[in-house]
């Protein structure tokens, strides 16, 4: 095993430090819905705490497009398709 130099050391550790901005910048776009192109497992900006906001976002999209749907759905029952009762 090979000792590393020190400058070979901070270049290592420079390298993991700007990989975990582009991992927590890409968490940040996860959760905010702003990922078009997601990362997959092996690329740089990847990471397991990505995924699972990655995951939690898409989750959180379909809920809420279900939730907008039903209510679009009940409104549109009771807002105005119905006539009214002759009398009130």
């Amino acid at each position: 095993m090979s000792k590393l130099s020190t400058q070979e050391l901070i270049d290592s550790l420079a390298h993991d430090l700007e990989q975990a901005r582009v991992q927590l910048a890409r968490c940040s776009a996860a959760a905010s819905g702003a990922t078009k192109q997601p990362a997959r497992p092996g690329q740089y900006g990847w990471s397991l705490a990505y995924q699972d906001v990655l995951d939690l976002r898409i989750k959180y999209d379909r809920l809420l497009a279900q939730s907008r749907k039903a209510a679009h759905a009940a409104h549109g029952c009771s807002g105005g398709n119905k006539k009214p009762e002759k009398g009130l």
